[in-house]
Parts: C-alpha cells; structure tokens; sequence
C-alpha cells in the first residue's frame, strides 16, 4: 500500500472484501460475527495510511442504513481509533432513506434520534436514495462552480 495517494492514483480501501479474492469475502454467519468483532480492532486490520485518512478528512457513508448494527460497529470503530479527537472538527456525511413505517414504531422520533446521534460526532445526514445524494451533490457542485466562474470575472 502507498504511503501517499494522490488524487491522480487514490488509494482505494476494501473493508467489504473485493470479488476477485474469494479469501476476503464473507459468507457465513460465523464468519460474519467474526468480520463484526475483528472490525472493532481496527488497528490491526486496516494500514496506517488509511486510519489516518478516517481521522483527518471528510466521510461519505453512502448506501448504509445508519440504524444497522454493522455500520454503527464499524462507524464506532472509527470514533474511538487512535486519534479520533481529530474528527470533531471535520465534517461528514451520510446519505440515509427515512425510516420506514413498519421497521420502526416510530419513524419520526427514529430519525431524529439518528440525526442527534450522528450531530454529536459531524455527522450531517442527507435523508433520500443514494440517487437523491448524487443528484444534489451534482447539482451544488455545478452551482459552485457557476460562482466561482462569475466571481473570477472582471467588470
């Protein structure tokens, strides 16, 4: 693993496992429940390089349900790594559906339960699909962008 990615040549982590490795994939139960505790040591499982991109830039948590025990694992993990006070002054983000009717006795006091979760550690959460996320981000990119065109213009 490098020392140094480079926007050109990023460092690209699987946490998940990657298709081509069967080793790395999780299929059991067992081995799932072994997955979730091993995650709890993250210093051990994941490169220097890595856990000190978690503590010093921005998150994008996309395609998670905040509300699952896995990520919220995997989540805390993260908060209480070597270094973590760090990430009190950088915000995130996490892209969520609403909670569902029927999962939830009460989906609104869930959600605003995860948003004051997820507050206390900058965590801002965008509520809508993945596709909703995209389509914002593309949307305030291209406003950024307009802005910073016409500011560079002389009158």
């Amino acid at each position: 693993i490098r020392d140094s990615p480079t926007p050109g040549e990023p460092l690209v982590f699987h946490l998940f496992g990657v298709n081509s490795i069967p080793a790395s994939l999780v299929v059991t139960e067992d081995q799932y429940f072994d997955y979730l505790r091993g995650v709890s040591m993250i210093k051990k499982l994941v490169p220097s390089v890595v856990r000190a991109a978690l503590n010093d830039t921005s998150l994008l948590f996309l395609g998670f349900r905040l509300e699952d025990w896995s990520f919220r694992i995997i989540f805390r993990s993260i908060m209480n790594q070597e270094g973590s006070y760090r990430r009190r002054k950088i915000e995130s983000v996490a892209g969520q559906i609403l909670p569902e009717e029927g999962v939830f006795m009460a989906p609104e006091r869930a959600q605003k339960y995860l948003e004051g979760y997820f507050k206390d550690v900058d965590v801002s959460i965008f509520w809508g699909s993945v596709d909703d996320f995209a389509q914002e981000l593309w949307r305030q990119w291209q406003a950024a962008q307009q802005r910073s065109a016409s500011g560079r213009r002389a009158p």
